[in-house]
């Protein structure tokens, strides 16, 4: 369209653009394209997870997106710092997956120092033990349970009668004793269990399902839901931003808008089009309230 950074620079001299395109505006790959799970896997990342006798493992959550977007927030702020402070602007050059390195960092580590792939070890930690996601009670229920020191380890050991002693013995015998702790904690209701080992200083936390999530009480406290009708959907919650400047959550004022909801307002009250204008527009399809679909005109 061009529409790049020296047309734009062009016309204001102190702009400031950030392209970030899946793996930069430079090098061989710089105009492929991609969505977050490609970039996750570019990144290296789902060679990292998972158990050794399994295929890779994503996290399925387009980790790539995030990440993009956070450092992406980051770098504009930096920009927006410098600009600040020298009056220039500048053009950033973002790539998402080099945003992903640092969550593999021990991974490219691991490369650089041995020249050999670290193999994946799941839950497991190199030097905490246990260390794991354990199953409880309930259908489909579990617990994280993380030791990171000897004392948390004799709290366990007392509560689980478990036989196993120091770090070597654990780590010699780890399996045994993941399979001793998961017949232990799949005794016991995930939340309940929880509750016991963080009381006795044992870093543990139930796992959730979403459809646990809207009534849970920490976000009861904090108000996390909103809930507004929408057009179509009815009566829906809201996640509140997660930060808060007074205490109490942001009120959120309008659920978000269907499709073209807010045409009119924008081209004839802000822009000044007249009927006949945003007819033209519509007639066009260049404007509209419903998607359209493959085969149509």
């Amino acid at each position: 369209l061009n529409i790049g950074y020296e047309q734009l620079q062009a016309v204001n001299p102190n702009i400031i653009l950030l392209s970030m395109p899946p793996f930069g505006t430079s090098g061989p790959w710089a105009e492929f394209r991609a969505y977050g799970s490609t970039v996750e896997q570019s990144s290296g990342l789902p060679h990292l997870n998972g158990s050794s006798e399994d295929l890779p493992v994503m996290q399925h959550v387009a980790y790539g997106d995030a990440a993009g977007g956070v450092t992406g927030a980051g770098a504009l702020l930096t920009a927006l710092r410098h600009q600040a402070k020298t009056g220039e602007g500048q053009f950033v050059d973002l790539s998402q997956v080099e945003a992903l390195f640092p969550l593999g960092i021990h991974g490219i580590l691991h490369q650089s120092v041995f020249g050999n792939t670290p193999q994946r070890t799941a839950n497991r930690h190199p030097d905490h033990i246990p260390h794991g996601v354990y199953p409880c009670s309930e259908e489909d229920s579990w617990i994280v349970i993380q030791v990171i020191d000897e004392g948390q380890w004799q709290s366990l050991r007392d509560l689980a009668d478990l036989e196993f002693s120091d770090l070597s013995d654990r780590r010699t015998r780890i399996a045994e004793l993941e399979n001793a702790l998961a017949a232990w904690t799949s005794k016991h209701e995930s939340k309940a269990l929880m509750h016991t080992l963080q009381s006795v200083g044992i870093p543990a936390a139930a796992t959730y399902r979403a459809s646990e999530l809207l009534d849970h009480p920490q976000h009861e406290a904090r108000q996390q839901w909103q809930w507004r009708d929408r057009a179509v959907v009815g009566n829906q919650p809201n996640p509140s931003p997660p930060y808060r400047a007074v205490g109490a959550p942001i009120q959120i004022q309008n659920p978000a808008p269907t499709m073209g909801q807010h045409n009119h307002l924008v081209l004839r009250e802000r822009l000044g089009l007249d009927d006949d204008e945003i007819l033209e527009l519509e007639t066009l399809r260049v404007i509209g309230t419903k998607p359209r679909m493959r085969g149509e005109g």
